[in-house]
């Protein structure tokens, strides 16, 4: 049977697994046909992602998404017209190169249903327009000073904000534009060190991930007393690489249900315990590559916090089989349920939470922290997560 001969939903299948842009649009110009079903496919596409993202395997086809693998210029064609539903553009350099400045302009400014976008490019917010710009909720930038004197009162609509190369000390200055923030992510590689965050109080804030490095490790760890800014927090990644931290233990956040260290350095017991004790109702607790965790601190853990149901302490390498029976019989004990990890390649917890994703994308589908980011590497964290309609 020749494919032209073949049904129109068989057809609308097929073409499901054209993932890729442009040969999505050399399908939509063959005929009249094609187009109309090629129409009816890009009508249901949120989301344009980059050729760097991993999502680009050819298994990983779903009508929401549309990828770009090419670089080369694209065809004389209205991408907002084409794409009626999208919602999120992920703006790497490739797709910057492909589409160019004036077409990413017209794209941002007539795309009204766009609302969140991953600017890349250093240099490529500073040629945005107002317009391009006043519909955005979700914003992923390493220039803020230019989104500011284009669109100075904007802030209010943006829910997430990932600040890449940038400083949670700098980021004070600005966060008073910022009232309605729910997720912020603060990225730097540099290793200097940064300053304490003295901003107003993040009053909406519900999930927090910082990634700040350290060139020696010897700088005090900042990300802890930003936690205490943010009284609804109820999510946090830290990714640190210093081995000093500051710990007020004056405040305590009883939001608090997910929380994911991953250390470079180790913290020691002491300034751990006094951390953990500022979020009484924490659930999910993973602590990466900790060497000073030992056993017997795996017993203050479960009986300081009453609600843990998920312990992971993989990379730990001085908590034993000791600590795991330990738990066992603590359960059986006070009738709690604690699933607990400590070998560094256990596999089981990927067959007891199946719900939580190691799925690495740039754009996940859902506002939801434990599936999106609890089992991942801090670099495997999605740009954006979208909440369902």
């Amino acid at each position: 049977m020749l494919i032209n001969q073949l049904p129109d939903d068989c057809l609308l299948s097929i073409f499901l697994f054209v993932g890729d842009l442009d040969d999505t649009i050399n399908c939509y110009k063959v005929c009249d046909r094609w187009k109309r079903l090629i129409s009816y496919r890009l009508s249901k596409v949120n989301f344009l992602e980059g050729a760097s993202s991993s999502s680009t395997d050819k298994h990983d086809c779903r009508m929401d998404k549309i990828y770009f693998h090419k670089t080369d210029k694209l065809p004389d064609i209205d991408l907002s017209q084409l794409l009626p539903s999208l919602k999120v553009v992920d703006l790497d350099t490739p797709l910057c190169k492909k589409l160019g400045r004036d077409e990413i302009i017209k794209l941002l400014a007539t795309a009204e249903s766009i609302k969140g976008a991953n600017f890349e490019p250093r240099n490529m917010m500073r040629h945005m327009t107002h317009d391009s710009l006043e519909n955005l909720e979700m914003l992923a930038t390493c220039d803020l000073d230019s989104y500011y004197i284009i669109v100075p009162d904007n802030g209010v609509k943006i829910k997430q904000l990932v600040l890449k190369e940038y400083y949670a000390f700098d980021f004070a200055h600005h966060a008073r534009h910022f009232p309605n923030l729910k997720r912020l992510r603060i990225e730097n590689c540099d290793g200097l060190p940064d300053g304490f965050y003295e901003g107003p109080i993040l009053k909406n804030l519900e999930i927090l991930e910082l990634g700040l490095s350290s060139y020696y490790g010897t700088d005090e760890y900042i990300g802890f007393r930003f936690m205490d800014s943010c009284p609804a927090l109820r999510s946090a990644f830290h990714f640190i690489s210093e081995n000093r931290f500051f710990v007020d233990i004056s405040v305590k956040n009883f939001n608090m249900q997910d929380l994911v260290i991953h250390y470079s350095y180790d913290q020691n017991w002491v300034s751990l315990k006094r951390l953990l004790t500022k979020y009484p109702n924490l659930k999910h607790l993973a602590l990466k590559n900790n060497c000073k965790i030992q056993d017997e601190h795996v017993k203050e853990m479960v009986a300081m916090l009453p609600k843990l149901c998920l312990l992971d302490l993989r990379g730990s390498p001085r908590v034993t089989k000791y600590a795991a029976d330990f738990v066992d019989q603590y359960c059986q004990r006070h009738g709690r349920t604690i699933k607990f990890y400590h070998y560094l390649k256990d596999d089981r917890i990927y067959s007891d939470w199946p719900q939580l994703s190691t799925k690495v994308e740039r754009i996940s589908r859902g506002f939801d922290f434990m599936k999106h980011c609890f089992l991942k590497q801090f670099g495997q964290i999605p740009v954006f997560m979208v909440p369902y309609d």
